[in-house]
């Protein structure tokens, strides 16, 4: 992948304010006006494969063996059981991000989508998933800056540029079957797997015994491990 292309992704995120709240009140409780890690701890954002490609080159070149391996675990265990409660790859044990720096652009711009934007998804959301909240109300922007539908529908339209200069094809940015758009624990499956793998593995969480989907993780983590150095 294209040195340029990351530089490229990493200035169009620069556009985007810098917010504050999430990382003050993730940690704590909501009965005392925290938020307990709530929109990390219940779901995934999707992302367009050029920004996972940028996570990954993070990843793989300063995680440990461990680290990736517990991540990789995360991953298939979060496929293969396919929870609605269904905790992001990436928060840690002790609810931090540990990619904040490399975070997608729905992590940069979630409690300050305008609610033009945002009030379709949370209905089409809710519908999906009951126990879906509204976008978070403790993040705002540093500079006090309110975001406009045109601020997001640019934005949107340069990340899939870039997606098209990664040379993903204008029609498989999307969400539904064989999109680019998709959730963490995906584009990591897909990214060590294949898509002939990701089958595989569909098959095992819907004809699969508990018992046997833990047995299959721990048979993949096993022989993934013997391959890293």
């Amino acid at each position: 992948m294209s040195k340029k292309i990351f530089e490229d992704l990493s200035l169009l995120y620069k556009k985007i304010p810098e917010t504050t709240g999430c990382m003050d009140w993730i940690l704590k409780p909501e009965n005392e006006g925290g938020c307990s890690s709530w929109c990390c701890s219940k779901q995934q954002p999707n992302l367009l494969s050029v920004e996972f490609k940028l996570i990954w080159n993070f990843i793989t070149n300063n995680w440990s063996k461990e680290s990736f391996l517990i991540l990789v675990e995360k991953a298939l265990t979060s496929y293969v059981f396919n929870s609605q409660d269904n905790p992001c790859i990436f928060l840690s044990k002790e609810n931090k991000c540990t990619i904040h720096d490399k975070r997608p652009y729905n992590c940069r711009i979630y409690g300050i989508i305008p609610e033009e934007e945002f009030k379709p998804r949370y209905e089409r959301l809710k519908v999906i998933y009951p126990n879906t909240r509204n976008q978070c109300s403790l993040v705002k922007t540093v500079d006090g800056k309110t975001l406009s539908k045109k601020d997001i529908d640019e934005w949107w339209s340069d990340l899939c540029d870039l997606e098209k200069q990664l040379g993903i094809d204008h029609r498989k940015i999307h969400d539904g079957y064989s999109g680019s758009y998709r959730n963490f624990y995906e584009h990591v499956i897909l990214e060590l797997m294949g898509e002939d793998s990701m089958m595989f593995l569909q098959k095992i969480r819907v004809e699969f015994s508990e018992e046997e989907k833990k047995d299959t993780i721990q048979r993949c983590i096993i022989a993934l491990g013997r391959n890293i150095n």
